[in-house]
């Protein structure tokens, strides 16, 4: 398969994802992103399940993005006034950058900050939503042939043990792979059968 042919079933797969998951139990809200990963490791596809209640309650912290240092504050402010450092979990890195992200986050009104003294006190003005429920991640391989197998494999089988999602899984045109190749596949790993030769609406439709 070329790699624009490749390409074309990539955005297939997230298209029917932002409108079909989950594959086999029912209806999921779930947030759909492509090429995204880690320093060392990028999927094909991400779903990200979410609590749409707890999704809803974090519009409330506006549209930007907050960055991991940013919700490490955000997170951990508490309820009543108190020192930064004696409120937040040790970030396992220098406190000046925790401080940094204090002053980040009151511009921002994400958090309340004042001075005591000497000492930066913070507090929380709402509860951060747990709203992230499952991540899973998904790699896409349409012609899957035996050295491609082989490969992917040993790629799900590092996504499992590493556990950077909470599932790791193989989209693949059901109609035309070898199940042998399939049984190769760690047992762990989710397997999506697409079909999408008579276009998304004809998947959607089975």
């Amino acid at each position: 398969m070329t790699p624009d042919a490749e390409f074309g079933y990539e955005l297939l797969v997230c298209r029917y994802a932002e409108l079909a998951w989950h594959p086999s139990e029912g209806s999921r809200p779930a947030l759909v992103s492509r090429q995204l990963g880690t320093k060392d490791r990028r999927w094909d596809t991400v779903v990200i399940e979410v609590d749409p209640a707890a999704f809803e309650r974090r519009r409330e912290f506006g549209d930007r993005t907050i960055d991991s240092d940013l919700l490490h504050v955000v997170r951990g402010a508490p309820a009543e006034w108190a020192f930064y450092r004696d409120a937040l979990p040790h970030p396992g890195y220098p406190w000046r950058y925790v401080r940094q992200a204090v002053h980040r986050a009151a511009g921002r009104d994400l958090i309340e900050k004042r001075r005591d003294g000497n000492r930066i006190q913070i507090r929380r003005k709402r509860p951060y939503p747990d709203w992230v429920e499952r991540i899973v991640a998904v790699e896409n391989k349409p012609d899957l042939d035996r050295s491609a197998a082989d490969r992917l494999a040993d790629q799900l089988d590092h996504d499992i043990e590493t556990a950077l999602a909470d599932e790791a899984w193989l989209a693949t045109t059901g109609e035309r792979v070898e199940p042998a190749l399939l049984r190769e596949m760690p047992v762990e790993a989710g397997i999506l059968a697409t079909d999408f030769s008579g276009g998304l609406d004809g998947h959607l439709a089975e």
